[in-house]
């Protein structure tokens, strides 16, 4: 059979013959539901199962070694690139072709948590309620893609002592903290969103040493000969937003260092990568096609905390304050960390095993949530798998939320601004709960306001103008909201007290308690 293939396409080199033994060698076609652009092959290499991106340089060379290897025929590159170029097309509009989610390191699938080891046989991970076991990647498992900054991860060891997770706390200096391992372990779970990590602190309170050691235990990066282990784990923070998307789309848990400013857009990009929306495009200058890219991201950032202003990123955020730490040699910390990584990643598998188990259990006893609500379940099913008080978790990161969101509007006077304008109201029987005003009116007294209680109007936080009144109001409605007021922006149709189009700010009380609205409870 050899001879004869070898004899067949020897004479008949042509373009269908070269499509039929493509597709006679590749398993599976899929397209990304995550790029709309994107196809890949399931093609079998010695042995084991990869998947492939049909429009990648890889899969021109395995075509083109696949095919001399049957035919003794060496085809050109550009015949390679426009046969698969040509089965990508057929493909896009095949009704049988599914859409599939092509997952970089981890993936969920059926109450499973899939991890790719990045190993070359393509071994994963396979966490289901109470088993952990190492799977082939293969037709029946999630489909996974290798990027070429991932590293092979080490193989976990489950047969693990004592508490390698504490271990792991200690040895990155939060060894008093009782959120850190939970929030380590939820980095694993791809399909909710998880509040971004935020390493804060002192020069030489070793926040970059944290950080990469903490992705080296997610998704390790490759390692450059002429780096150290930690310093390939960083990523410096993109300034263009594309850039900045594309990094996220590429890293299942990316890392960026001495971050010393986050604009608004990146701000708005963050919060897209954490709760998982799409990012588009264009594809090419000369058509108006899009390039469509979703994506949920676990991220991991040090240097300066986010602002008041920036408070949809401040709700996806748990801070991580450092102290200036005697300094230990490098070469000890990477000694320590390797002797307990199998047993730490074998830690964390099976507690994400518990987890599972667990869910259901903890999701209908958790009353009320008032943010980052599949992250507060699965953090107390974790907790409680790693031993801790039902409930322990739900207190201790509530509370966490409310120090930090008090640290952060120091600054912002919105709260303190619309107390005074309730302390000062004129009686209206008709409305004694609400106060309207313009955007001028509302610019003017709280500037005045500023000057009186000493607020910086040069920050960022405050609005530089009336103009800048309704931006301000949006980013600062969670801390009004919590005050107990609800705000309403309207446009003043009639033409007496206000001119016409004139656009009225609306401050009024709510009727419920403002404790109550962020009350997290959890039922006996």
């Amino acid at each position: 059979k050899r001879f004869e293939n070898k004899t067949k396409y020897t004479n008949r080199d042509s373009a269908r013959e070269l499509i039929e033994f493509a597709k006679n060698h590749i398993k599976k076609i899929v397209i990304s539901t995550d790029n709309n652009s994107k196809f890949y092959g399931l093609i079998e290499i010695n042995g084991h199962v990869e998947s492939i991106s049909l429009d990648s340089k890889r899969a021109v060379d395995w075509l083109r070694s696949k095919f001399y290897e049957s035919t003794n025929t060496q085809l050109t590159a550009d015949k390679v690139e426009n046969t698969l170029s040509l089965i990508c097309a057929q493909a896009s509009f095949d009704s049988e072709i599914k859409r599939e989610k092509i997952n970089k390191r981890i993936a969920s699938n059926n109450n499973s948590i899939y991890y790719d080891l990045c190993s070359p046989d393509w071994k994963l991970v396979k966490i289901t309620e109470n088993k952990v076991e190492i799977v082939n990647h293969g037709l029946e498992t999630p489909i996974f893609e290798r990027m070429t900054n991932q590293s092979q991860q080490i193989t976990p060891n489950l047969d693990y002592k004592e508490n390698p997770i504490h271990e792991f706390t200690k040895l990155v200096k939060f060894g008093n903290d009782s959120v850190f391992p939970i929030h380590l372990v939820s980095m694993f779970i791809d399909h909710i969103a998880i509040p971004m990590m935020m390493i804060v602190g002192q020069e030489d309170s070793a926040k970059s040493t944290r950080c990469a050691l903490t992705k080296r235990v997610i998704d390790p990066r490759l390692v450059p000969p002429e780096n150290n282990d930690l310093d390939s784990q960083l990523n410096h923070f993109p300034k263009n937003n594309d850039d900045l998307n594309i990094n996220l789309s590429n890293n299942y848990c990316p890392v960026f260092e001495n971050v010393s400013k986050i604009t608004l857009e990146q701000s708005d990009t963050l919060c897209k990568a954490i709760t998982g929306a799409g990012y588009s495009k264009r594809e090419l200058y000369k058509n108006n096609d899009e390039i469509i890219l979703i994506f949920r991201r676990k991220i991991i950032l040090n240097g300066i905390p986010v602002t008041a202003e920036q408070s949809d990123l401040a709700r996806r955020v748990i801070y991580y304050h450092t102290d200036r730490i005697n300094k230990i040699g490098l070469d000890q910390v990477l000694e320590k960390f390797h002797e307990i990584q199998a047993d730490l990643l074998g830690h964390i598998f099976t507690t994400l095993s518990k987890a599972i188990s667990l869910f259901y259990t903890v999701r209908k006893e958790i009353t009320e949530i008032d943010h980052m609500t599949d992250f507060t379940i699965w953090g107390e099913a974790i907790s409680r798998s790693l031993g801790h008080e039902p409930g322990s978790f739900v207190t201790n990161y509530h509370q966490r939320m409310i120090s930090d969101s008090e640290k952060l509007n120091d600054d912002n006077p919105a709260a303190p601004f619309i107390e005074e304008l309730f302390k000062h109201k004129i009686d209206d029987s008709e409305n004694p709960d609400e106060i309207s005003l313009s955007f001028g009116e509302c610019y003017g007294q709280l500037s005045s306001f500023a000057d009186t209680h000493h607020y910086d109007k040069k920050n960022d936080i405050f609005p530089k103008s009336a103009g800048k009144i309704r931006g301000w109001i949006e980013r600062s409605k969670p801390i009004i909201y919590k005050l107990g007021y609800e705000v309403e922006m309207t446009t003043y149709t009639r033409g007496d007290k206000y001119n016409h189009n004139t656009t009225i700010l609306t401050v009024r009380k709510t009727k419920r308690d403002s404790e109550q609205a962020t009350l997290i409870g959890v039922s006996n």
